[in-house]
């Protein structure tokens, strides 16, 4: 199954790049259900988005497709001693079809006192 998620693209991005591609190669269509059941059901949440709340399009892709399929998902506790500071992604330079995708935690106590 492809796991993609809807708000990483804008109407023309996906229209021609996400849906056209996999429709002129035969491809399945674009699905979202696996993404959206763990964040709205399982109430996981995408460590990318958290931090890059803007980025869309080219701009995130994980893969030669042009579209996003490599994630980090989190499940925050309420009493989690770790912050996510930071997620991005790494561009391999065709070292695999992938590119990295890469989040950075940091103690509680050291965000805190980091930010005084």
């Amino acid at each position: 199954m492809n796991a993609l998620t809807r708000d990483d693209y804008s109407d023309t991005y996906f229209h021609e790049n996400v849906v056209g591609k996999r429709e002129k190669t035969n491809w399945e269509p674009p699905r979202f259900e696996l993404t959206k059941q763990l964040v709205d059901t399982w109430c996981y949440q995408d460590a990318f988005r958290q931090i890059n709340l803007t980025l869309k399009d080219e701009n995130i892709t994980t893969c030669a497709h042009n579209t996003r399929i490599d994630y980090i998902f989190l499940r925050p506790l309420l009493d989690d001693e770790w912050v996510l500071t930071e997620c991005f992604i790494v561009d391999t330079h065709n070292a695999t079809d992938h590119h990295a995708v890469v989040a950075t935690f940091m103690p509680k106590n050291e965000t805190i006192i980091r930010k005084t």
